[in-house]
């Protein structure tokens, strides 16, 4: 089809300064309209590669359905894996920036505008992120902020900051790495980390005196879906990973406590547990996983959090069925009793953030997710 490049060739007359590489590996629906996404972008002078890992479905004829000078479609000789495919993208990329997108989710109009911005007024910082948008499946977009700020994070500031927050707050496909400054600092990321590889990158290049910038508004939409990789991991090699984050800070011996990040961390294997297993879940084994996690790692986790990650897995489909109308609150509420009937009660605070988010606000907006 005119317009698309069904191979990569390196070009030395290199006009555009941004490449965005979005990591494709099945989920055709999801890809038409991530790709969609970033031709819709305010800065149109950018190349699009979209690098197949090997699907088994035909991404190359979802991408040839496009008719636009700018994509070019690139197969893997052999699957690479989510990680892989990650560093492939820094290969394939010729432009002064990259960032590396994901096949599910979906830019903000202004995206790639903004944080093009942040690197061209901020010559020393390395990498620019932005917060995400989580949406089950797929949502409205918000209108455009009127004014965005944002921080730097210099030498150890941004380690600092995750241990403060306990959480990961910034995802790859946020990112606009400077290429040059990337591949001077002999930076990639390990695939020895899996999931966590994009925290434990953002957390390495900022121990070596790698600026970050983070814009403090979101800029995509982040997609939570039965198929995201996130969905899929294995409860096993969750704690693995994350637990190779956790020493890479202890390593850096800049005095930062963990203790937060081990709640978040070990929360999620019992989140992707129950979800998995939904009504059939059995407590004997959250709270064999719970005695593992501060027997073998020494991550403990208070009944609270404990609760908050069983009702997480267990309720989340529920609350979202009830924000896009397909349920009623009287559904979702049984489902509530039950989980308290069965030793988990929902804490308040959660209550409250899913009552206002996807009952409330629906209501007050009229948009359903």
């Amino acid at each position: 089809m005119v317009g698309i490049k069904s191979s990569f060739m390196r070009r030395s007359d290199v006009s555009k300064r941004v490449t965005v590489v979005i990591c494709a590996y099945n989920r055709t629906d999801f890809l038409r309209e991530s790709l969609q996404s970033v031709l819709n972008q305010t800065y149109k002078d950018i190349r699009i590669v979209v690098l197949d890992d090997c699907s088994t479905e035909d991404v190359e004829s979802v991408v040839r359905s496009f008719d636009d000078g700018r994509i070019e479609y690139i197969r893997n000789e052999k699957n690479l894996g989510l990680v892989g495919n990650w560093n492939k993208a820094f290969e394939v990329c010729d432009t002064e920036y990259l960032n590396i997108f994901h096949d599910d989710d979906r830019m903000f109009p202004w995206m790639i505008e903004k944080l093009v911005w942040v690197l061209d007024n901020n010559p020393n910082v390395v990498v620019a992120l932005s917060g995400k948008f989580f949406t089950l499946e797929s949502s409205a977009i918000p209108s455009a902020p009127e004014k965005m700020n944002g921080l730097l994070y210099e030498k150890g500031e941004f380690v600092r900051n995750i241990c403060s927050r306990g959480a990961n707050y910034v995802v790859c496909p946020s990112a606009f790495f400077r290429k040059r400054a990337i591949d001077s600092a002999g930076m990639f990321f390990r695939d020895d980390v899996g999931l966590a590889a994009d925290l434990y990158f953002w957390l390495e290049a900022n121990s070596k005196g790698l600026p970050l910038y983070i814009l403090n508004s979101p800029l995509l939409e982040y997609r939570v879906h039965p198929g995201s990789f996130s969905n899929t991991s294995g409860s096993e090699k969750w704690i693995f990973t994350h637990k190779r984050v956790e020493d890479l800070i202890k390593g850096m011996n800049i005095g930062c406590d963990t203790r937060k990040l081990q709640e978040t961390f070990g929360m999620m294997p019992i989140t992707l547990y129950v979800r998995r297993e939904g009504e059939d879940f059995d407590p004997s084994r959250i709270n064999d996983l719970r005695r593992r996690l501060q027997e073998d790692l020494g991550w403990t986790l208070s009944d609270k959090a404990l609760n908050e990650a069983v009702a997480v897995g267990y309720l989340g489909e529920s609350i979202t069925a009830v924000a896009k109308g397909q349920a009623g609150c009287l559904d979702y509420l049984k489902k509530q009793r039950e989980l308290h009937r069965r030793g988990f009660p929902v804490p308040i605070k959660r209550q409250i953030k899913w009552f206002l988010k996807y009952v409330l606000a629906p209501k007050i907006t009229g948009k359903k997710l």
